[in-house]
């Protein structure tokens, strides 16, 4: 699926955003990775009291390990360097608690943000006159205490003509999120934006009506 391109018009606004998501279901093949699960050492009873207040029912199960949620993300920054290599800034949602697991060099590039919540970087950002933004957000979950919906958006913020091209060529190569169940390209502009933004929890939040119009 190829990210709807704008008009002219559409174009022109700095604030013109598009966000290609889905829910991952796992890979279409089959692979082995290590669990990596780690037990907490408690002994008293408050400990166990303590940690029991993180356990919520989660209807989507854990589908990658921490590793491999890392290894998913460094792929997709390969192939979006391949297809758009001169983006204005790259924010990646670092979710979960795996500390002692080895960012990639791809993920410690200069152009690359690792943090709890991109998306609200990004208005400093475009009052700063960037363009051609990239972020990549996600509630993959790699552990039973995670709470999540295993979902995944790509977001594409102020694009250039150049910017779009590359940024649709990626969605429509990437074989990642051409395997996300549900995969929509969706418009929108600012208000839109701001609403995901203030809600980081829901990676797949619906534009409501009149926000992509």
């Amino acid at each position: 699926m190829s990210a709807a391109r704008p008009s002219e018009g559409e174009r022109a606004d700095p604030v013109r955003c598009v966000r290609a998501s889905g829910t991952f279901v796992g890979h279409a093949r089959r692979r082995l990775n290590k669990v990596e699960l780690a037990s907490i050492p408690m002994t008293e009873p408050h400990e166990f009291a303590s940690v029991l207040q993180f356990e919520q029912p989660q209807p989507a199960p854990v589908r990658v390990s921490p590793s491999e949620r890392y290894a998913i993300l460094t792929a997709l920054l390969r192939e979006l360097r391949a297809a758009m290599p001169e983006p204005g800034f790259i924010g990646v949602r670092l979710y979960g608690s795996d500390f002692d697991v080895q960012l990639s060099a791809e993920m410690l590039a200069a152009d690359v943000l690792v943090t709890h919540a991109p998306l609200q970087l990004l208005p400093t950002l475009l009052q700063a006159g960037r363009r051609d933004l990239v972020v990549f957000h996600h509630d993959l979950r790699a552990d039973g205490l995670e709470q999540g919906r295993n979902e995944f958006a790509a977001w594409l913020v102020a694009p250039t003509p150049a910017g779009l091209d590359g940024f649709s060529d990626f969605v429509g190569r990437s074989g990642f999120l051409q395997g996300l169940r549900g995969l929509a390209v969706e418009r929108a502009g600012a208000e839109a934006l701001e609403a995901a933004a203030a809600r980081p929890d829901l990676v797949r939040a619906p534009f409501g009506a009149g926000a992509g119009a």
